[in-house]
């Protein structure tokens, strides 16, 4: 989509260098491309989707306090398990 895009920039005004530079810079993405790697080159990758931020504080934030929320949950129950034994 931004090659179309450039291309119209370079038509309609005749600048070049935005021209030059995503000539460049288009190779070197699919260079880096995940998908292009696995399907195309026949690469194989343990995990090339990996959960994005999976090591960040925030998300381990998160799902500390779905744990806790979780423990909470459970000593709940347990304690109208008890109560109605009794």
């Amino acid at each position: 989509m931004s090659a179309v895009l450039i291309c119209g920039i370079h038509y309609k005004w005749g600048i070049v260098q935005p021209l030059l530079i995503t000539s460049v810079m288009m190779p070197l993405q699919l260079w880096d491309c995940k998908a292009l790697a696995i399907h195309l080159l026949g690469q194989k990758q343990a995990r090339p989707w990996a959960a994005a931020g999976a090591n960040k504080p925030l998300s381990q934030w998160v799902v500390r306090q779905k744990a806790e929320a979780a423990q909470a949950e459970a000593a709940q129950a347990e304690r109208k398990e008890s109560l109605k034994q009794e």
